[in-house]
């Protein structure tokens, strides 16, 4: 699993350096460079070896409140039909919880740290290019979640201790679709979605993306929208069956 990791990522990067590298050598390319904030809502459930279940239900105050650290943005290159499309996503969470019993004869502490990266590159074709456009993609994703627990308890007096620290990362393929409809002369309709996984690496990983792009001026637009993620992992030691949404607003930068 290692070694597919290692191939699927350093094919990616040797894609995208190409592509990189001939979008500034030739005007015939068009790079679009998002930075973007995904307020997302997380709720589902995940398990750790032989551990409880834990059900997890977090607003996005709740993430914002126990995050630690955080990136999201996505990339485009585009010559003629074809296209590479990159995304990324990273987030370091962490909480802490305190339980006491009656008068303080049992206490129990518990410091819990989740970072998850994603990363994904697709290879896309224009079938549509017209006023209106739609693509066609298909591409590897790239899934790491390392989940940290230090458990503390005291029952009269006695101590005991549990420091429980497990990664699990995964490649994938996913075949999706994506079109953009103009409203106005300056805003166009969005949307999204592809299809993951298929027991290669989650279960299943699906994804949905329905929004809105603002042309400020011929460099800049404002993209802002509803996403919607799932994935259901479930091998081994390791089970996270978790759904995102929320809205995003994003600023691209055209050249």
């Amino acid at each position: 699993m290692k070694a597919l990791n290692t191939l699927a990522l350093g094919t990616s990067l040797a894609i995208t350096t190409l592509f990189a590298s001939q979008a500034q050598a030739d005007e015939g390319w068009e790079v679009k460079v998002t930075p973007y904030l995904w307020a997302t809502r997380m709720h589902g459930s995940t398990q750790i070896k032989d551990l409880p279940e834990a059900q997890l239900d977090m607003s996005f105050s709740d993430i914002l409140h126990t995050l630690d650290a955080g990136f999201m943005g996505a990339m485009e290159f585009q010559h003629g039909r074809w296209g590479i499309l990159l995304d990324s996503m990273y987030m370091k969470t962490s909480d802490s919880v305190s339980v006491a019993g009656p008068r303080g004869a049992a206490r129990a502490d518990a410091d819990m740290t989740v970072r998850q990266t994603m990363l994904s590159s697709a290879l896309a074709y224009r079938w549509l290019d017209q006023a209106a456009t739609s693509d066609a993609f298909v591409g590897v994703r790239y899934t790491r979640i390392r989940e940290s627990l230090d458990l503390d308890a005291r029952v009269f007096g006695a101590t005991a201790e549990l420091d429980h620290d497990q990664t699990v990362d995964w490649t994938e393929p996913f075949i999706g679709v994506r079109g953009s409809l103009p409203v106005t002369g300056q805003l166009a309709l969005v949307a999204s979605a592809d299809v993951g996984g298929f027991g290669m690496g989650s279960d299943l990983t699906t994804q949905a993306q329905l929004g809105l792009s603002y042309a400020l001026n011929e460099r800049f637009t404002a993209d802002f929208g509803v996403r919607y993620m799932k994935v259901d992992y479930d091998k081994g030691d390791f089970v996270y069956d978790m759904e995102n949404e929320g809205p995003y607003l994003g600023m691209s930068y055209h050249f």
